[in-house]
């Protein structure tokens, strides 16, 4: 499984969650968005994909993981660009990787100090020298049920 820094991440059951200060998170984007990452591959190239609103209505956002293949030991760059008009919305990006042969960890990406909307994590491939397989990325992109940012309606 691609593993680096374990940061607190939070329990993605349903559609919110609730952290360690009584904080509520909803998801901000539709469910069930994931790139793949071969492991054991050669080194491949970026993937991308848009990030859809929940009803999969609007583009939000963008994510990507590159390189999207390689084999164990690959640094893997994974980034989300939070679209300008919602940036001011989204409150935390969390990424979900799952591995049939090595199981499920959860991570939480780093936002950008200068650029509100940008988030990003590095995690290397971990594994057995011959070891092939392929880790789902699952990204969830939160907002905090009650903050501030729900009463603008600038967009």
């Amino acid at each position: 499984m691609i593993r680096g820094l374990t940061m607190a991440g939070l329990a993605l059951l349903g559609l919110s969650c609730t952290g360690g200060d009584d904080v509520i998170y909803e998801q901000f984007n539709a469910s069930g968005e994931e790139l793949t990452v071969l492991v054991g591959d050669e080194v491949g190239e970026l993937a991308e994909l848009p990030l859809l609103s929940t009803t999969g209505s609007v583009e939000i956002g963008l994510a990507s993981v590159s390189p999207d293949s390689g084999p164990v030991g690959t640094l893997h760059t994974v980034e989300v660009t939070i679209h300008e008009s919602w940036a001011h919305m989204v409150d935390s990006v969390d990424l979900l990787v799952q591995s049939p042969e090595r199981g499920e960890q959860e991570f939480t990406l780093e936002p950008d100090s200068a650029y509100e909307g940008l988030y990003r994590l590095e995690l290397t491939s971990a594994g057995f020298e011959d070891e092939s397989r392929t880790d789902t990325l699952t990204f969830f992109v939160l907002d905090i049920v009650g903050d501030a940012d729900e009463s603008d309606t600038s967009n």
